[in-house]
């Protein structure tokens, strides 16, 4: 009776670890729109998926040749307030370009412009929140001005209580020793976009497990605190005489297959039977449009992976992105299983 009473205890201590486990991790979704609108069905979507936290993306910065200066673009329009229920993580998306292009001199003041903009936005449509999140794609040559761009942000949020993170690709991890690590108080590990994006092959350069397994052997070793992003989303590569002209968004994927303009063309692909316009692109006769995609299945292997390779830590998994779409696509037993992947 002792050993059947000890073997309970054990089990119960065993379960009782995996389901605190479970609430150790915090679940997100990222939502990359230039308008905010939730419905009622998509916010209960989220509550019972246990989903607390949301990246919004609130405007981008990119360089203009004409003012030789940064400016902001594509500032989202809060049609309708996110529910108070979740924390509101903003993140600015910074091109590479403007931090190339800006003088030294100029870091301070951007940094400033940077967070008036996120604090009229937000504090003006009294919306809180604790984390500023940057989105950059820095190389070796910016990474100087960039982490003094961070720097001077983190300066002025920590007077505000707040933190800032910045995302990480991976191939900035496997390189750090070239790109440097940013001084931020966290990373957002994006475990996808690490395959180079192909006109000649049928590779997804979202994720692949292929291009994957080349970076993954350094993430333990990083030094900053990470959390990590997978991919549920996709697009169409638009091709034409073998070189590629744009990607094109994942609502033109069922298009493709009831549109008689398009041709099916292989795996995945479709040629324009003619030449016209279609939603503000004009496609060619011949041109070949690509369909990339990480459905559910696809951002789970991925959740794996990245399981397999970051320590116990406490972090926030988040999906990128998420819209009306989504729950179209998929229900909740796909955004659990992926969650999941973390316990």
């Amino acid at each position: 009776m002792k050993q059947i009473n000890f073997l309970f205890l054990i089990i119960s201590l065993i379960t009782f670890s995996c389901s605190n486990n479970r609430s150790d991790n915090d679940r997100a979704v990222y939502y990359w729109k230039t308008s905010f609108s939730m419905s009622p069905s998509e916010i209960r979507f989220l509550s019972d998926l246990n989903v607390r936290k949301i990246y919004l993306r609130v405007f981008d910065v990119d360089w203009d040749n004409t003012l030789s200066a940064p400016i902001p673009l594509g500032e989202i329009k809060l049609n309708k307030l996110p529910d108070t229920s979740f924390s509101i993580i903003p993140v600015v998306y910074i091109t590479n370009k403007a931090i190339a292009n800006l003088p030294d001199q100029q870091v301070d003041g951007l940094a400033d412009k940077i967070l008036f903009r996120v604090n009229d936005l937000l504090t003006g449509n009294k919306m809180k929140y604790k984390e500023l999140q940057i989105d950059c794609d820095w190389s070796e040559s910016t990474r100087s001005k960039y982490f003094l761009l961070i720097s001077d942000l983190k300066k002025r949020l920590i007077t505000e209580n707040k933190i800032i993170s910045s995302t990480i690709r991976l191939h900035q991890i496997k390189y750090s020793y070239r790109t440097g690590i940013p001084p931020v108080d966290r990373g957002m590990l994006m475990f996808y976009n690490m395959g180079k994006i192909n006109a000649l092959d049928n590779l997804n350069s979202i994720y692949n497990a292929t291009d994957a397994g080349k970076y993954t052997g350094a993430i333990k070793s990083y030094p900053l605190p990470l959390d990590v992003v997978l991919p549920m989303f996709g697009w169409v590569v638009h091709i034409r005489e073998n070189k590629i002209t744009g990607l094109l968004n994942e609502e033109l994927i069922p298009e493709l297959a009831t549109d008689k303009r398009f041709k099916a063309w292989g795996k995945n692909s479709y040629s324009a039977t003619e030449s016209f316009f279609l939603h503000g692109n004009y496609y060619i006769k011949g041109d070949l449009l690509k369909i990339e995609e990480s459905d559910s299945r696809l951002c789970r292997d991925a959740a794996l992976k990245a399981a397999a390779n970051l320590n116990n830590s406490r972090r926030t998994i988040s999906v990128f992105d998420f819209d009306s779409l989504k729950i179209t696509k998929y229900n909740e037993e796909d955004f659990t299983k992926i969650y999941n992947c973390f316990n």
